[in-house]
């Protein structure tokens, strides 16, 4: 029994040392790191959610414009009308010399309408669908008047949703994604296969050897993605088993490199190691907490030391891939400059970056999103304006007086009026008969 006891202690003392800052790298000792990148990698494959319901905020507002046009006068429908060879439609111009800012931001929607209605089939669909087809001249102008407090609201509903618009030019999905791509295999890749040697040294600072590109004590790391911070924390030495050590993943692609004068093999290797990934289950577009978190979990992992903190194995000099060196990523803290670079990872701050970016855009979306339902209303409130008219008319006609109950003086006031009309068309139709009427 104490023999075994014995056994047991040493088995403890062994693993122990193995995990001891200082002790020679061994399988599986920053699998843990492995896994954090890989969880960034699968990160940048999910989808990114995009702004939407602009065009379906403007196909409501050109609903309304149709409306607005096909209610107004031919008088003023005319300062619209196509001229000249071309037959355009007039460009906006001021009168006076003066500005009118309201209509020449409107200028566009006006003509607009005037082209779609142009182009309408059948005609007069638009009335139709409000209900209005061919109005009498005091039926159009109630309408308008219960239309244009709408036509007004609509106009700022759509102005907010086009600032709104322009404000979020950097939010689309293209521009986040490609932050969280460059901060995972680098500006020239679109993808892990896409990785060049060439593209990982140029956009790492010039960096040749492994040591300018994972740091060493001399020098703080290059190392600005994912993908090259899988070859610094999980590639081989060949002075070690023919860089055959798993440090990172079993079975993982053997590293027969000492890169001391150069980085042979890096596209390969890290081109292996991310196949070892795990492939992310789930299609759910990516979140700014899942961004922030998967720098938090990794970035918690550095570990101090005097002058220098790492993340990964070290043991001496720096990390150069070898056992008895260091298979790690090191950056120099013994000035304010060169700890800053720890603190400032580029990749790091790529995803952080895509993460400020789609909260705005989530913002920006829901506020868009409240707008177009609010257009969508008041263009319904638009296109049902016909009943309320041809209600108030009915209401109009109930309570209006019959003859018998009008005032005396308004009756003989009507009579009047009624004898001077036809006095009037008597003596027209006499004229038009003879020269002179007797």
């Amino acid at each position: 029994m104490a023999i075994k006891s014995l056994l047991n202690l040493k088995v403890v003392l062994l693993i122990l040392k193995s995990q001891v800052p200082g002790a020679l790298a061994a399988a599986g000792d920053n699998e843990q790191l492995f896994l954090d990148l890989c969880h960034v990698l699968a990160l940048a494959k999910r989808p990114i959610p995009e702004i939407s319901g602009v065009l379906e905020a403007g196909g409501f507002y050109k609903q309304i414009q149709k409306l607005n046009s096909s209610l107004s006068s031919l008088e003023w429908r005319k300062q619209f009308a196509k001229t000249g060879d071309s037959k355009a439609r007039p460009a906006y111009k001021s009168g006076n010399g003066k500005e009118d800012e309201v209509r020449k931001q409107r200028w566009q929607n006006w003509t607009g309408a005037e082209d779609e209605l142009e182009e309408e089939q059948p005609k007069g669909k638009t009335l139709k669908e409000a209900g209005a087809e061919v109005p009498d001249t005091r039926t159009r102008l109630l309408w308008l008047a219960q239309f244009q407090p709408i036509a007004e609201k609509a106009a700022t509903v759509m102005q907010a949703i086009e600032h709104k618009q322009q404000s979020a030019s950097e939010l689309s999905k293209d521009k986040i994604r490609k932050l969280i791509k460059d901060a995972a295999y680098g500006a020239s890749a679109g993808n892990v296969d896409e990785i060049k040697q060439a593209n990982i040294e140029s956009e790492s600072g010039g960096a040749t050897t492994r040591s300018a590109l994972c740091g060493s004590d001399t020098g703080g790391a290059k190392a600005g993605t994912v993908a090259a911070y899988l070859f610094c924390l999980c590639a081989g030495h060949s002075g070690d088993s023919s860089g055959t050590v798993a440090v990172c993943v079993k079975d993982q692609t053997p590293h027969n490199q000492a890169n001391s004068a150069d980085l042979t093999g890096l596209d390969t290797t890290i081109k292996g190691l991310a196949s070892k990934c795990y492939t992310d289950a789930t299609e759910d577009p990516v979140t700014p907490s899942e961004l922030r978190q998967a720098v938090t979990t990794f970035t918690s992992k550095l570990q101090p030391k005097p002058g220098k903190a790492y993340y990964g194995k070290y043991t001496d000099t720096g990390c150069s891939g070898a056992n008895a060196q260091g298979i790690c990523v090191m950056y120099k803290t013994d000035t304010t400059g060169n700890a800053a670079a720890a603190k400032n990872i580029p990749w790091v701050q790529s995803l952080l970056s895509a993460a400020d970016k789609l909260e705005t855009q989530q913002a920006t979306r829901q506020t868009l999103e409240a707008l177009t339902a609010e257009l969508k209303a008041l263009k319904s409130e638009a296109y049902n304006i016909g009943q309320q008219v041809k209600l108030s008319q009915e209401i109009h006609k109930l309570t209006e007086p019959t003859e018998d109950e009008k005032p005396k003086g308004q009756k003989k006031q009507e009579q009047q009026a009624k004898l001077q009309c036809e006095t009037i068309n008597k003596a027209t139709e006499c004229r038009q008969k003879q020269p002179t009427c007797e």
